[in-house]
């Protein structure tokens, strides 16, 4: 029993390091990772240089209240008073948006989420753990310089 929970507990960290983008299997609508790849190289998307820029009524769905803005104050660790979750780059064109967040606290990681809208909801449709060198290579897809967070 022991071994099949250390098994267990091995398996989803090793997932949450950015093994592999995370997906439902019984979602047909969730993008593959060459997919978002695609997306991300087509050009269609603008570049964000503020949470700002994209709309309001996604931010609820997107996760965005209370998170902090590109460049601003940051909390790495488990204390501090600043927000632990900041934009690092994102890019918006109807009807997508790709967000690159990092997330501080005992785990600090970086993802990568795409949502689309479609009617009147915002739903993700591909979420991925991210880390050096596939960082930069999302950010040179996006059009933005080479650089880490």
């Amino acid at each position: 029993m022991l071994r099949s929970l250390t098994s267990l507990l091995l398996l989803l960290l090793f997932m949450s390091a950015g093994a592999a983008p995370v997906r439902a299997a019984d979602d047909a609508s969730m993008m593959t990772r060459q997919q978002a790849d695609t997306l991300l190289a087509s050009g269609r998307l603008r570049h964000l240089r503020s949470k700002s820029e994209i709309p309001k009524v996604w931010w609820e769905a997107m996760g965005l209240d209370g998170m902090s803005d590109i460049g601003g104050p940051f909390s790495s660790g488990c204390t501090g008073p600043e927000p632990h979750r900041r934009l690092i780059t994102g890019a918006i064109s109807e009807p997508y948006a790709v967000l690159v967040t990092e997330q501080g606290g005992i785990a600090y990681f970086t993802e990568l989420r795409l949502f689309k809208h479609k009617k009147d909801a915002v739903k993700c449709v591909y979420h991925e753990s991210v880390r050096e060198p596939r960082l930069n290579e999302i950010r040179e897809k996006l059009g933005e310089s080479h650089r880490t967070p």
